[in-house]
């Protein structure tokens, strides 16, 4: 119920500014975004709570880098993605054209690498058994040593990269595990 008024608040406001952030609001999201809304949480910390109480337990700042003007999804991270063993968080952060890397063993997360990409980052992937990072810019980095190991071109030689990958592991014509494009983490 109370998320209900918060949305129809929300989108009253929003109508004539646009999004939260242009309505001098400063969105959070403390779940996956499941149910939608996605129009409402363009800009915001990156922040960790508790999705029972609704409580902020701790943010999360990317230290050494400015915020700025990026080329896609109108936010400078559209992106973060836990690795499959839930260890690591990535970052995509397109003004910087970079993915920072997060120890999330420890709370609150703690900064340890970036990697600089070829394009504006716009989402991550890792493969299933997390040996593998795939930003949306057509790199694969190896989750491990963090270095490259491609990238990706056509044909021609021109870059390719793309949100929308999946994982398809086959036996003969059986399906028998799929991946998760959403950077979710897989421990159980």
């Amino acid at each position: 119920m109370a998320a209900n008024i918060a949305m129809r608040l929300a989108r009253s406001c929003c109508r004539s500014s646009g999004t939260l952030a242009q309505a001098g609001f400063t969105p959070v999201a403390y779940d996956n975004l499941s149910v939608g809304h996605r129009w409402a949480v363009k800009w915001g910390p990156f922040e960790v709570g508790d999705i029972r109480t609704g409580k902020k337990l701790h943010r999360v700042d990317v230290q050494g880098y400015e915020q700025g003007p990026v080329d896609r999804h109108g936010c400078p991270s559209h992106g973060i993605g836990v690795t499959p063993d839930e260890t690591e968080l990535w970052v995509a952060d397109g003004h910087n054209k970079a993915m920072h890397i997060f120890d999330n063993t420890v709370m609150p997360p703690k900064q340890k690498q970036t990697i600089k990409v070829r394009d504006q980052p716009g989402w991550i992937t890792f493969s299933i058994d997390g040996r593998h990072a795939y930003p949306s810019t057509g790199e694969v980095f190896d989750t491990k040593t963090k270095e490259l190991i491609i990238a990706l071109d056509d044909e021609t030689g021109r870059q390719v990269g793309s949100e929308k990958l999946l994982e398809v592991v086959m036996d003969g014509d059986k399906v028998t595990r799929v991946g998760d494009q959403f950077g979710i983490g897989m421990k159980k």
